[in-house]
This record gives structure tokens, C-alpha cells and sequence, in this order.
């Protein structure tokens, strides 16, 4: 049997309400990585699973890099919510969140964007390399996980900047 931990009430109506935007809302990844980030960050998934991955996993049936990955592009879709223009799509919003640590850098890689016509995935991570080559870029595989697994540095893209260690 799983060890769980108690949860207050509050915290069980909140953790119900945000499982409800994600199970009718695979519509959304703004939406979804919004429930799952604050799912995660709270730990409100501590009255049915042991960590943040069995929950993602048992629950919704993906991986907890699939979470994080959504959790991203949320975040890199709230950045550019301010200047009218967001991402459609979870593909999108993925290949710019390399970028989410020079939200100025962002923004304007993404305006940069919206005057192409067929605006992929695989074009939107070429810009961001552009922005930031290899030469700024490390790779993380030495730093430890958190308890969740999650580089805190990078949170699981691999890659930060120089600057930042």
C-alpha cells in the first residue's frame, strides 16, 4: 500500500477543481500546465500518490516529462499573453521555453515570428537556437534532480545558459 499524506479541505476542493480543467481540458496546454504546475508546486497530489510522476502517471496517463514540457509552454504562453500574441499550440510554446529565463529575449523572438506564414515547431526552436547558440548552452546532465526528478535548473530541457550557473 502507498503511503499518502493528509490534505486539508481547502486544499482537496482545490485539487479537485484542478483536475476538472484537466481531464475536460486536454483542450487548453494554457490551461492544463496552469492545473499541473500548481498540481506540482503544492503537492496537491500528496492524498493519492507519493510524488508529482505517479500522479501524472496514474492519473493521466503521461509521463512526468510530459507534465513539465506542458508546465513550460504554459508558462512561456503566459509571458506572451501581454502583447496580444500567443502560441497555438503546445509545440509551439515548447520550442520557445529555453528562452523563458530572458522573458525581454522571448517576446521578441516571437514577434520576430508571426510574420512567417508556416510557423513550425522546427522553425521556432532554429530562431531560438539562433538566439542562443550552442556555444551559450550547456548541457545539464551532471546536476542533480530534485526530488521530483526535475533538473531545477533547467527544469527539464537539458540546456541553460552559461550565464545562469
Amino acid at each position: 500500500m502507498t503511503k499518502t499524506l493528509a490534505t486539508t479541505e481547502a486544499e482537496a476542493t482545490r485539487f479537485a477543481e484542478l483536475e476538472s480543467v484537466i481531464a475536460g481540458g486536454l483542450q487548453t496546454f494554457v490551461e492544463v500546465g496552469a492545473a499541473l504546475l500548481e498540481i506540482r508546486d503544492i503537492r496537491l497530489y500528496r492524498a493519492s500518490h507519493r510524488t508529482f510522476e505517479a500522479y501524472c502517471r496514474e492519473r493521466w496517463g503521461m509521463s512526468r516529462t510530459h507534465a513539465n514540457r506542458t508546465i513550460r509552454a504554459a508558462e512561456v504562453a503566459g509571458v506572451l499573453a501581454p502583447i496580444g500574441v500567443t502560441p497555438t499550440n503546445e509545440a509551439q510554446a515548447r520550442e520557445l521555453s529555453p528562452l523563458l529565463a530572458d522573458k525581454a529575449e522571448l517576446a521578441v523572438t516571437w514577434q520576430d515570428l508571426q510574420a512567417e506564414s508556416d510557423l513550425t515547431g522546427r522553425r521556432i526552436r532554429q530562431a531560438v537556437k539562433d538566439r542562443r547558440p550552442a556555444s551559450e548552452l550547456v548541457d545539464v546532465r551532471e546536476f542533480a534532480p530534485d526530488a521530483e526528478g526535475v533538473c531545477p535548473t533547467c527544469h527539464g530541457t537539458g540546456r541553460i545558459p552559461i550565464g545562469e550557473l
